[in-house]
């Protein structure tokens, strides 16, 4: 879900379950802010869905991210095996 400052909801995405949050979190925010012409958004992420990987495209697009706070480290982005 994509939100508003305030926090009212956007946009709302369902994929598929046995996709990792991962490597759909970029995808939906990347459509979302072309589709809206948007340049300064703040991607808030949980450890589910943050990665070293996924924290560098976000830095790299020039937006700015808050991450879990109990997050030691970041990992490597990979596949969530079920």
């Amino acid at each position: 879900m994509l939100t508003h400052a305030a926090g009212v909801p956007l946009s709302v995405a369902a994929l598929e379950g046995d996709r990792a949050q991962t490597a759909t979190m970029l995808p939906v925010i990347t459509a979302f802010t072309a589709a809206h012409q948007l340049t300064d958004v703040t991607v808030v992420a949980d450890a589910g869905m943050i990665c070293e990987a996924n924290r560098v495209a976000v830095q790299a697009a020039g937006s700015s991210y808050v991450l879990d706070a109990g997050i030691p480290f970041l990992a490597r982005c990979r596949p969530r095996v079920a």
